[in-house]
């Protein structure tokens, strides 16, 4: 195969994307090659990623999350991208790499599907760049969420596939198409599912543009939509099942009652676009960037609307971890392409390619709307229909606005090489070119060039009226969260310096694609404008992706100190929590550490158990009942779930909690006093034991331990009673439990329990415990019941009763025996996937074959 053959020339491009991808994500990444240092993620912290039930191969046959609550199913890990890169990597790289790799894949994948479209290698690479470091994409990855570049990564192949299906196999192509959708609902639920109804209706307008026969043309397009929906359902119906049991089924907060809807329509729609932010598209900080206490810098810090509470912003202020930046010469060319495509005379677009540009610039429009949420009407029509109200999060439709955007860009770029860089170039200077351009170039050009002109002008203006509008800005930033003057002057000079660079930004790329357009780099001269647009996208995509990439030295920041140490010795004996009174101004500081840091990074890094939870967005049901059940008696909350330490403050708290909520047993008593300190040479605050410290770790005598016999139980099948028998004053959990399902009857209520000891050091899906007792008896575990806990006494399977409304419960006969509790979840979904990528891959080599076996035949 020669050189010039088109394989080798899209080997080559690829080869090209590959390198400089590296190379830029080894310049915006190059922290995570210290083994000192942790990139942060706020909805994948270390401490988390690194913890016992997520470490691998084990994640990939279910997650039983022992670290909060009383454990909690956190579905699986399907051997998607993200599965695959968590199996492969090892240690700090899971952390590390993780968001570079989703980078470095949505780029590639991009490619694949740019190359199907049309582009030449050097428009596919700049499209494909553009892709790969699309902020909005990128800042995501950088907060903890890779899989939402990875879900659009896969949407990408489902479009490859689709345009290939008009070529070759379409069958085959088809149902390639659904599988990708499936693997993109696998990577991001949601996500992918909100990317897979724009790619159903692309598949729809391709086939319907491409059959002259309407009905035809209907029939195949709801045909390919069909066998598409049918694919993707296969694929991803372990994940599919996993959000409807995680997010949907048991919870509270996704009801279907029409009431339910109403009463969490402000909550779901909290995380809306305001109209007026769709700017940071095109300007990336000038909202700023993260929320003040993950900010680059506190000049950074964003103050706009997203994540407010629309009635009582106290009540949740703003709250964003994501930008929107698309790029400057993304849209650029972008609206270049549109205004092309509308032309009538002089074309450089095929029927098709306008049809198509349309279609993805009514479909970004379309997107746009929803992902306004409530600021827009259209979103409550979405609402109102089953299940999409458990979509929380509006601005996630944003995400197919940028799909939509990105290809728009990749149109630009085949109308631009087409035009003026992939014909024969002049020689002459470059100024020479321009004047002898400008002196015949036709209406159209001129057109476009003086409204990029009046663009630029009206930028400045913008510009210079933002500037003179600084006072009433900080005025604004003063009421809005931002109470320091000096604070809220940083923040305004930082938004107009935004604006600033937007308006220079866009100066050059109007004075670059103008030079293009003039014909001065056609020809040979093409990979000088490849060259300029691409270190545009770099430079320009780059500084704004720069400021949501964070480190941390991890090994600082996870040091362990005397209170953990406390805390981590046998974990599985007891839990963790942090009162939850509001005392004073220190116990308020107590409690803000607790959940920042501790929660969140080291209790789960160094296996310490909390009742409490870090994130909790959809609380389950049972969880709910539970809690009500006991909220007037939260010394029985305690003592059911097994806290046996507490965070408080030291002094008299311990006397007072005793007085009022136990006076006869008194139960709590201060186990040692601390003070939180910042050591020197180190940002990170750590507890150091201190007689005269404010802060003290509280021991309560009166849990449960985490296993328990009982030579005495009750039976109540109702729900309600059982709740209401829960916080009973009258029942004793020390000397009975209750059950919800029949069991034998206790063989001696009025004998001594017996002996239950638990073995070793248990694993989050394995507990091993051994009963003595003289009589047959029943065995609490204070872990959460679960449908996949299965429990074997001496090896043979035994039922798992419900106890205590959330514990499980084992029958064990007299005398002395092993219990083992398994968390034993069927590996269908991960053999499901893992059967259709095999197919996928098949289908592929098939597909490749046909298409060189009719390039072959001159076909």
């Amino acid at each position: 195969m020669n050189s010039s053959s088109p394989t080798a020339k899209s080997s080559s491009g690829l080869l090209v994307l590959v390198i400089g991808l590296l190379g830029v994500l080894g310049i915006l990444f190059h922290k995570s090659f210290n083994p000192n240092f942790a990139l942060f993620a706020n909805d994948g912290p270390l401490g988390a990623t690194l913890s016992r039930p997520f470490s691998m191969p084990g994640a990939l046959s279910g997650v039983w999350n022992d670290n909060y609550w009383l454990g909690l199913y956190n579905g699986y890990y399907p051997l998607n991208f993200t599965g695959l890169f968590h199996l492969l990597a090892r240690g700090m790289a899971r952390v590390n790499f993780y968001a570079p790799m989703s980078a470095l894949v949505l780029g590639v994948c991009a490619w694949i599907f740019f190359r199907r479209m049309g582009c030449n290698a050097r428009a596919s690479v700049l499209a494909s760049l553009a892709a790969a470091l699309n902020t909005n994409f990128m800042s995501n990855a950088a907060w903890g969420l890779p899989s939402r570049g990875l879900s659009l990564a896969a949407a990408f192949l489902a479009l490859a596939a689709i345009e290939a299906g008009l070529v070759v196999r379409p069958i085959l192509t088809t149902i390639l198409a659904g599988l990708a959708i499936g693997l993109s609902i696998t990577e991001g639920g949601d996500n992918g599912a909100i990317f897979s109804l724009f790619i159903a209706a692309y598949a729809f307008w391709r086939t319907w543009i491409s059959i002259p026969s309407r009905g035809k043309a209907a029939a195949w397009g709801v045909g390919k939509v069909i066998v598409m929906a049918a694919f993707a359902a296969v694929m991803a119906s372990e994940t599919i099942s996993v959000f409807f049991r995680v997010a949907v089924k048991g919870v509270a907060a996704t009801a279907q009652d029409s009431q339910t809807k109403e009463q969490k329509w402000a909550a779901a729609t909290a995380w809306s676009l305001p109209k007026i932010e769709t700017l940071r598209l095109i300007i990336p900080g000038v909202f700023g960037d993260h929320m003040t206490p993950y900010a680059h810098s506190p000049e950074s810090s964003y103050w706009g609307r997203v994540g407010e509470w629309p009635d009582d912003p106290k009540q949740q202020p703003r709250s964003s971890g994501a930008g929107e930046y698309a790029g400057v010469l993304v849209v650029l060319i972008a609206l270049w392409g549109i205004v092309e495509s509308l032309r009538r005379k002089g074309q450089i677009f095929t029927v098709a390619e306008r049809k198509l540009i349309w279609f993805w610039a009514g479909m970004a429009v379309v997107g746009m709307f929803l992902g306004w949420g409530r600021h827009a009407p259209l979103y409550q029509l979405l609402y109102a229909l089953p299940y999409f109200s458990s979509v929380r999060n509006p601005m996630k439709f944003f995400h197919a606005v940028h799909l939509c955007v990105m290809i728009l860009f990749a149109y630009g770029l085949i109308g631009v090489n087409r035009r003026y860089l992939d014909v024969p170039g002049k020689a002459v200077s470059l100024f020479g070119q321009l004047k002898a351009w400008w002196a015949k170039a036709p209406p159209h050009e001129k057109l476009w060039t003086w409204g990029c002109i009046a663009a630029v002008g009206l930028g400045v203006m913008g510009w210079f009226g933002y500037m003179g509008s600084r006072s009433a800005l900080v005025k604004h930033l003063m009421e809005s969260g931002f109470p320091d003057s000096q604070l809220a002057n940083s923040i305004a000079s930082f938004s107009i310096r935004e604006v600033l660079l937007f308006v220079l930004t866009l100066a050059v790329c109007v004075a670059v694609l103008t030079v293009i357009i003039s014909g001065a780099l056609g020809g040979h001269r093409a990979k000088w404008a490849a060259l300029l647009l691409g270190g545009i996208l770099v430079l320009d995509l780059g500084r704004a992706d720069a400021r949501w990439i964070n480190y941390s030295n991890w090994k600082l920041k996870y040091a362990t100190n005397p209170i953990i140490d406390l805390l981590k010795d046998k974990p599985y004996e007891h839990r963790v929590a942090v009162l939850p009174f509001q005392i004073n101004q220190q116990m308020g500081m107590l409690q803000q550490y607790y959940y920042s840091e501790w929660l969140q990074h080291h209790l789960p890094y160094y296996g310490v158990q909390s009742l409490d939870m870090a994130q909790e967005p959809r609380p389950p049901v049972d969880k709910q009942m539970f809690r009500q059940a006991l909220a007037k008696d939260t010394t029985r909350l305690w003592q059911l779930t097994n806290v046996r330490y507490l965070l408080g403050l030291a002094g008299p708290l311990v006397d007072m909690l005793n007085a009022q909520l136990d006076p006869v047993r008194k139960p709590f008593r201060q186990r040692t006093a601390f003070t939180l300190v910042r050591p020197e040479n180190s940002e990170f605050a750590t507890a150091e034991t201190n007689a005269a410290g404010p802060f003290a770790v509280i021991e309560f005598t009166g849990a449960l331990p985490r296993a328990r016999l009982y030579n005495n139980w009750e039976i109540i099948p109702d729900e309600k009673a059982l709740l209401a028998r829960l916080g009973d004053t009258n029942w004793n959990p020390v000397q009975s439990v209750l059950l919800s399902q029949e069991a034998p009857k206790p063989a001696a209520p009025g004998a001594e329990p017996g002996k239950a000891e638990i073995l070793s050091n248990p694993s989050p899906k394995l507990m091993e415990i051994q009963t003595t007792s003289d009589t047959p008896a029943m065995l609490l575990l204070n872990d959460k019941i679960d449908p996949e806990w299965h429990a074997y006494i001496d090896g043979k399977e035994t039922p798992v009763l419900r106890a205590n409304y959330l514990m499980r419960g084992v029958h064990v006969p007299a005398g002395t025996h092993k219990v083992v509790f398994k968390y034993e979840m069927k590996p269908t979904g991960f053999f499901i996937v893992l059967g259709c990528e095999i197919i996928g891959l098949l289908l592929v080599a098939v597909v490749i074959w046909s298409a060189k076996q009719k390039r072959a035949a001159g076909l």
